[in-house]
């Protein structure tokens, strides 16, 4: 891997590498072999690399998002442009500020919007399927700080870190708020990221430096 690679997203078969700069992806297998290696479109300048993310979805479909265009890319596992979608509002399927897209085990994919304070689930082809409103935290107009995952049953959930000590939002996968929950008011505790293994959450942390379990109640 080079400096300005970035991992973004694995299942079970393969991982995707994002090249900031060049626009590249790259597919790898769990052992490190290249599969695939190929371009996608994007802006002739990258003011903002981090705008970009990728998810992989179970049928090793990848999905592209590029956050300053308010647009996201499906490419076939041989990586070919198969769907494209997207357009800047505040309406349903509109993006203002989409930071972190992932997949479900069904190849739905979930946006996370920090200016709109949203979750929106689309299909493969770009239909909007459902949308989740969080409750802000801070005074409107501030952007949320937080990570998207899927946990089990496609039902996504959200680390709010915009306020000390952080809060967890599960949605219901049919819509609405199934739990939420703040985390515990531990001193110089600060999180980053957060997965779903399944039971629980897993929850990268800057300090202490590792890794945090949290069950989901």
């Amino acid at each position: 891997l080079q400096s300005n690679d970035w991992l973004f997203d694995a299942n079970d078969d393969r991982v995707a590498v994002l090249g900031l700069y060049t626009r590249g992806i790259r597919i790898l297998s769990l052992d490190g072999n290249l599969i695939d290696e190929f371009t996608f479109e994007g802006p002739e300048i990258v003011d903002n690399p981090i705008a970009f993310n990728v998810a992989l979805g179970p049928d090793n479909r990848l999905f592209v998002l590029d956050g300053a265009l308010r647009r996201v890319q499906r490419f076939s596992p041989d990586g070919v442009l198969a769907a494209a979608w997207g357009e800047r509002g505040v309406g349903p399927a509109q993006m203002e500020a989409p930071e972190q897209i992932e997949a479900d085990g069904e190849g739905n994919v979930y946006l996370l919007d920090v200016d709109l304070w949203r979750v929106q689930k689309f299909s493969p082809d770009g239909t909007l399927l459902n949308l989740w409103d969080l409750t802000r935290t801070v005074q409107c107009g501030a952007y949320l700080h937080g990570s998207l995952t899927i946990a089990r049953g496609n039902r996504p959930a959200v680390l709010d870190r915009t306020f000390f000590p952080g809060r967890v939002t599960i949605f219901a996968a049919a819509g609405g708020v199934e739990s939420t929950w703040l985390l515990p008011e531990e001193e110089n505790l600060e999180l980053y990221d957060m997965v779903s293994d399944g039971a629980g959450f897993l929850m990268t942390s800057y300090r202490p430096l590792g890794i945090q379990r949290f069950s989901e109640a």
